[in-house]
């Protein structure tokens, strides 16, 4: 784990994730089926995204989702709020598990019911 910066839920993630064989450390995943996953990421979701009506939490990991991206997604369906955690990655769930669940508390309590 002190290739992931140490011990944290972060850290056990990703290192959970991978497995010891004679080649090295690798994914515990089939790389085809992660291969083939990401092909279909090329498909655009903008449609599909700007057709929800529900009030969303867009939760922007500084190091993560760029900005750009957020506002394009803010934009695109106004029930949105968009927060931003400063100094974290991706996975800021992981690396800040209370900060991320108090935001999304606090956005449902504040969200009235549809």
């Amino acid at each position: 784990m002190a290739f992931f910066g140490g011990d944290s839920l972060w850290s056990r993630a990703w290192a959970n994730g991978l497995e010891t064989r004679s080649d090295g450390l690798l994914p515990k995943f089939d790389v085809d089926v992660m291969v083939a996953c990401l092909d279909e990421c090329g498909h655009s979701f903008w449609d599909e995204w700007s057709a929800v009506r529900c009030p969303t939490l867009i939760i922007r990991a500084e190091l993560g989702l760029s900005a750009t991206t957020a506002a394009r997604m803010q934009a695109l369906m106004p029930t949105s709020d968009v927060v931003e955690v400063g100094g974290t990655r991706h996975d800021l769930h992981l690396e800040n598990p209370a900060e991320w669940r108090d935001l999304v508390l606090r956005f449902l309590a504040e969200t009235p019911s549809v």
